[in-house]
């Protein structure tokens, strides 16, 4: 399958997802991570589930097993390919829990292809069991950590699937923690509550069709070609209406047709922090008998008969005015985050660097400002290719509210089209205005992290109720 066909993949398990929750709460998923765990079950499968999963994926995996060298194989490393995106961009525990015994081959090829582990555990005693799988889940969390597993979900002749993803990137400009207050947001059910609201002025990115129900802001994030996409239903619109006519997998057309505006962007904080049990949601596409202990076969893994009985995946970040982070620890359980008031001197140093910045950078801003029409006319077409890839290495400053020549955040070189990857390069023609455009999160919303050079969407969230985990 193709990015293109992931990003489809995302789009139709986010909807059948959250449809499948009554339209109501917080739904997150990576569908890449997803797609990748997919794979490893399908090449252990043998049988109708084989031949459901072959069809649903478009690929079969027939002809690993008797490759000898994978390195050369284009199948598995087009899935090798997708598994290294995956680890690139979040810290992620992929595994399979079992009690059989594991085809070396199996494991061997798996491992390769898809990064993940497959775990021998002893699923005779189930109390042990269940503390064991829930200690694994949130081995790395700082703060509470929710108990998935009971005894009543272990049987000794299931698999259990857990993908479990972290995610931890700063914005290219990140929020004012001052200017957070508590406003109005009205959820899903048109129930007014009171949430934490983030709210900057900057340069945006910002794609308003009328042929779409819904505004879609790009918000640039440090990392590069990286991006927080936040799209807004229109009045009288539903998140689930928006989902039905927006197309993933036609995100970088949205991307090169986005405006740049001066925005007053209003958002709320908000977290997942909760587990997604993704056994029904499968078998709503007709995916069935892999977790049917009379229909399973997984003859290519082991000898033994197994059936996979928990499939489940656990986005665990929070969105706030640094970014989006998720606090993770190897030794600790306790642990602060920044933002929310309990680490005064980290705030302190964030808001006296940027108040340096903002000095330094107005020093230059009338300077800036008179060379630009030359700039333009005056750079020939090797300075425009070489400003792409140097803009980020040279200036990482972001100044609120205006910009120098050098450095406009959140935003990309929109003279591109022909090519996408230069959209890490920023563009000096734009000028804050003295009225911002409004962008106002304040009803449910969808949520993106997007790479504009992979063209991907890597995760994809429905919040319906910020106050809620």
């Amino acid at each position: 399958m193709s990015i293109q066909g992931v990003n489809d993949f995302s789009a139709t398990f986010l909807h059948r997802l959250f449809v499948s929750q009554n339209a109501t709460g917080n739904v997150a998923i990576c569908g890449l991570s997803l797609y990748v765990m997919l794979g490893a079950i399908n090449l252990g499968l043998r049988g109708s589930g084989h031949d459901q999963l072959s069809h649903f994926l478009g690929e079969n995996f027939d002809d690993v097993f008797n490759v000898g060298d994978l390195e050369d194989f284009p199948t598995a490393e087009r899935w090798s390919d997708l598994s290294d995106l995956v680890s690139e961009f979040y810290y992620i525990h992929s595994s399979v829990y079992h009690l059989c015994d594991i085809n070396d081959r199996y494991e061997k090829v798996a491992s390769y292809m898809f990064d993940i582990d497959i775990l021998k555990e002893d699923f005779s005693d189930p109390e042990i069991a269940s503390q064991k799988l829930n200690e694994f889940v949130f081995e790395y969390v700082i703060g509470p950590r929710p108990n998935i597993f009971d005894e009543s979900m272990i049987r000794e002749n299931e698999l259990i699937v857990i993908d479990s993803l972290f995610i931890s990137m700063d914005w290219k400009s990140p929020f004012n923690t001052s200017l957070t207050r508590q406003e109005p947001f009205i959820d899903n059910q048109g129930q007014s509550i009171e949430v934490a609201m983030m709210t900057q002025q900057k340069m945006n990115l910002i794609y308003d069709s009328p042929n779409l129900n819904c505004r879609i802001l790009f918000k640039r994030l440090k990392d590069k070609n990286r991006y927080a996409v936040i799209v807004l239903p229109r009045e009288g619109h539903k998140i689930e209406d928006v989902l039905k006519n927006l197309k993933f997998d036609e995100m970088q057309i949205y991307f090169n047709a986005s405006q740049r505006k001066y925005v007053k962007l209003t958002m709320p904080k908000f977290k997942i922090l909760g587990p997604h049990d993704l056994v029904n949601t499968f078998k709503s596409f007709g995916l069935t008998d892999m977790f049917d202990p009379h229909r399973s076969d997984f003859g290519r893994m082991t000898t033994q008969s197994v059936f996979i009985g928990t499939f489940i995946q656990v986005i665990h970040f929070d969105i706030r005015e640094s970014g989006v982070n998720t606090e993770i620890d190897d030794d600790s359980d306790d642990g602060q985050i920044v933002g929310e008031g309990e680490d005064v001197d980290d705030i302190e140093d964030v808001e006296e660097t940027t108040q340096i910045e903002q000095e330094h950078e107005k020093d230059e801003d009338d300077h800036s400002s008179s060379e630009i029409d030359s700039e333009k006319d005056d750079d020939d077409e090797n300075e425009n290719d070489h400003l792409s890839s140097e803009s980020d290495s040279e200036k990482d400053e972001d100044v609120e509210p205006r910009q120098t020549s050098e450095n406009l955040d959140e935003d990309e070189e929109r003279f591109i089209p022909s090519h996408p990857e230069s959209d890490d390069s920023e563009d000096p023609g734009d000028e804050p205005s003295h009225d911002p455009a409004e962008f106002l999160v304040n009803g449910p919303f969808l949520f993106f992290i997007y790479s504009s050079k992979e063209d991907l969407v890597f995760y994809s969230a429905a919040v319906t109720n910020p106050s809620v985990a």
